[in-house]
């Protein structure tokens, strides 16, 4: 068995669609969670492994699954782009700063200064 993922940094969500995939193009694969401390947090790290035979197949699936997901996040973007900030940036700095105003009177203080 050889690490393909590492599945703490990507979403459940993700992990549960690369699983998917992997389950239908029939490529076994273990998912281990090793718990490690950090100073006085407690983190789970989780990796798939594959078997070595199969790494290059389950590379291949992941490949596209990254695609898919690149895609998918483009799409997700130009569409609120287009629906929530009507294609403006002008809309969209306002809103990004919009957040935390406080800060952002003291960045355009500091900045005018």
């Amino acid at each position: 068995m050889v690490p393909l993922l590492e599945l703490t940094p990507i979403s459940n969500a993700q992990a549960r669609d690369i699983e998917q995939r992997l389950r239908d193009s029939k490529i076994p694969f273990h998912i281990v969670k090793v718990p490690t401390r950090i100073h006085q947090f407690a983190i789970t790290a989780s990796c798939l492994f594959v078997a070595d035979d199969d790494l290059s197949k389950a590379q291949d699936v992941l490949r596209d699954e990254y695609k898919a997901f690149a895609l998918n996040q483009r799409e997700k973007w130009e569409r609120e782009w287009r629906d929530k900030y009507k294609g403006s940036y002008w809309k969209w700095l306002c809103h990004r700063q919009a957040g935390n105003a406080k800060l952002t009177l003291l960045k355009w203080f500091y900045l005018i200064s």
